[in-house]
């Protein structure tokens, strides 16, 4: 019951007035099936109705709308996604304390930007959330809502993560150590199902067509410069990389009419990227290459840009007995608005003593 509270807590207007329009929506269907065939919104249906330019029209904490001309994209039980090509140098309060890295549990208590239901739905008419599911996710035709519950855009520090390399025996590629943060993925999360529901969401006829990206240039040169294979190991490289998100996690994303297709996923999560503009959103807040910072000034850092708090992984290295920064996720509801991560733990008295160092080279 506890979870489920804290659940709901993260849903506001929006999911009523959707759960709201769907039950209109099947009221007139209803109405017109004897005179319409029941048609299903497919992506045949929503073809050339989706503008990659912009698409997205991305809120900021203001709630000014900022159209880019670039486009986007979308993880479950995402940390388990680290495996490609590490899974287990991610450390974060959440492994001292109520969380842990294989679970998603919902806690946004302190959302800066919550919504009391009561002040736009009376008690008696207010539907209660719905949550992805197996129930929900049945077919192809099935939407993005019926699949996942939101997604979480994953970046890396690669000089962080070529420390670890370095630390368990791995090769990295010094020439990738570039002096920005890079794209682990954007991934569709649901609350609840796991592997078993992620796998299934992906049971869509589109596949990977390395011929259809490539002939896309632009979007190419931004792929090898910021969405990168780190480890130097046999069959990894950036393109398996590419492809190895899109047939885990983008598949699933292109249920979302914002994401649409193979090149879709990945224009659109470039501007997320573009958005938070993470090495300078953290310059801003006074957290540069070299320093260190507490952990809870480090989430209003990026709550200050983002409008919601984030999920921060970070590596203990029993070497120099330093925390260091390694990944940072961000979470956005099905209409890219951004919202708390659930396993966001600003106010968690265990991490007020907690430093937060952030690299500027790999230390011998």
């Amino acid at each position: 019951q506890k979870k489920k509270k804290r659940i709901d807590n993260m849903f506001n207007t929006y999911n009523v007035w959707n759960n709201l329009q769907q039950k209109v929506g099947t009221i007139k269907s209803n109405v017109n099936a004897s005179s319409n065939s029941n048609k299903n919104l497919t992506a045949d249906n929503v073809q050339g109705k989706i503008s990659y330019s912009g698409a997205l029209g991305i809120k900021n904490p203001g709630g000014q709308s900022s159209s880019k001309s670039t486009s986007h994209t979308g993880p479950y039980s995402g940390r388990g996604d680290l495996n490609y090509p590490d899974n287990h140098f991610i450390s974060s309060v959440a492994s001292s304390s109520k969380s842990n890295l294989s679970s998603i549990s919902g806690d946004s208590s302190d959302s800066a930007q919550s919504y009391d239901k009561s002040s736009y739905v009376s008690e008696e008419t207010d539907p209660q959330p719905t949550y992805a599911s197996m129930e929900t996710c049945i077919n192809e035709n099935s939407s993005a809502k019926d699949c996942f519950d939101y997604f979480t855009l994953a970046l890396i520090s690669p000089i962080t993560k070529a420390l670890f390399g370095k630390r368990t025996g791995k090769k990295y590629h010094r020439h990738k150590l570039i002096d920005d943060w890079t794209i682990h993925g954007l991934w569709p999360t649901a609350w609840e199902g796991g592997e078993e529901l992620q796998d299934w969401c992906n049971q869509i006829s589109i596949r990977y067509n390395k011929k259809l990206l490539f002939s896309e240039e632009s979007l190419v040169e931004r792929l090898r410069k910021l969405w990168l294979a780190l480890y130097d190991e046999v069959d990894r490289t950036d393109e398996s990389f590419w492809r190895y998100q899109f047939n885990k996690h983008g598949k699933c994303a292109t249920r979302s009419e914002y994401v649409y297709d193979q090149i879709g996923y990945f224009q659109v999560t470039f501007e997320l990227y573009d958005d938070i503009n993470l090495k300078k959103t953290l310059a801003d807040g006074g957290f540069i290459e070299g320093t260190k910072v507490k952990l809870t000034e480090l989430y209003s850092i990026v709550k200050k840009k983002h409008g919601y708090y984030p999920y921060i992984g970070y590596w203990y290295d029993h070497i120099t007995q330093q925390r260091y920064l390694v990944e940072i996720q961000l979470c956005y509801d099905h209409q890219f608005r951004p919202i708390d991560h659930p396993e966001e733990e600003h106010d968690n008295p265990k991490i007020r003593h907690i430093e937060i160092s952030y690299l500027a080279r790999v230390p011998r």
